[in-house]
């Protein structure tokens, strides 16, 4: 019968090999909640810069007095050129 906890390190080298490997297995799990942390962080970050730019774009088109159909097209332009770049950007998560 092997359930949880019934093979127990009974030598001080196996006492040491188990704390290690309980160690490394803390450092990993805190490596990976903050690699996820910083990729939400990063992705709100982008996200607020887009709409700030887009915002600055919008108020300097009222600004120019542009028409309706130059808004549409400089906001179009922008946003296919954010998207573009993004594109190469996307991390890949495994």
């Amino acid at each position: 019968m092997s359930s949880y906890g019934d093979i127990t390190p009974k030598t001080d080298t196996e006492k040491w090999v188990a704390l290690a490997c309980m160690l490394w297995g803390v450092a990993l799990f805190a490596y990976i909640l903050g690699e996820v942390a910083s990729m939400l962080t990063n992705a709100d970050s982008q996200r607020t810069c887009y709409i700030h730019r887009l915002n600055v774009i919008r108020e300097q088109l009222a600004d120019a007095n542009a028409t309706a159909d130059l808004k549409r097209k400089v906001i179009g332009y922008y946003e296919y050129m954010v998207s573009k770049i993004s594109s190469y950007r996307k991390p890949i998560l495994v």
